[in-house]
């Protein structure tokens, strides 16, 4: 599977112990939300905090920014709640929708940074030790370089699907496109990174494991 070759990426994120489909905001507490109630704030925080961690941790891979990015999806969060009509149910959606546009955001701002830099390559931070052998690690980070190569949306639709591993409704929802789209931006997403990953001798045992059973 695609997601074996960025397993690494979840293993870093895995003292998360994030749990999809965890508990919602109620109604009572998006109302106290809405007037910036401190505890309403703080409880959102501790409860959200780690999934969307993990999103933007599985979207852009190892970041120095990823603190500041998760304060920053926060910050929008409550800046967009007066327009939010959904929900009790719909607000973790929505909470990833915003997680979504905070990383297309900074994908973006990091490249006008390399290109104003002439294009040369950003350094990577140093991968935490995870529990995986070096080999896996090596091949998840040269699996993130190959990501950085994809158009924004596609990268987000891979990131999102193969990685986070949302389901292709969730994916749409979360990217705020039809399912048509995020479709084909995954299709288009694999496609690109299958065919980099076949030349790559790091990353192309993974791929022919893959690709022989399918």
């Amino acid at each position: 599977m695609l997601g074996a070759v960025l397993e690494d990426g979840r293993e870093r994120g895995a003292n998360l112990r994030v749990v999809r489909g965890g508990p919602a905001a109620d109604g009572a507490e998006l109302d106290a939300l809405r007037r910036r109630d401190p505890v309403a704030v703080g409880a959102l925080f501790d409860r959200h905090a780690r999934r969307i961690e993990r999103l933007l941790l599985n979207v852009l891979g190892p970041d120095p920014d990823l603190p500041d990015l998760v304060q920053q999806t926060f910050l929008g969060v409550l800046a967009s709640l007066p327009s939010f009509r959904g929900d009790a149910a719909s607000f973790v959606p929505w909470l990833q929708r915003v997680a979504v546009f905070t990383a297309r955001k900074h994908i973006r701002r990091r490249r006008a940074r390399r290109w104003l830099r002439f294009g040369a390559p950003e350094e990577l931070p140093e991968l935490p030790e995870p529990a995986a052998g070096p080999e896996l690690r090596a091949a998840a980070a040269r699996a993130y370089r190959l990501m950085e190569r994809m158009p924004t949306e596609e990268r987000l639709a891979f990131g999102l699907r193969f990685i986070e591993q949302l389901e292709l409704v969730e994916v749409a929802e979360a990217m705020q496109t039809s399912l048509a789209t995020a479709k084909r931006r995954i299709a288009a997403a694999r496609g690109r990174f299958v065919e980099q990953a076949r030349r790559d001798p790091l990353l192309a045992p993974w791929i022919r494991e893959e690709t022989d059973g399918t």
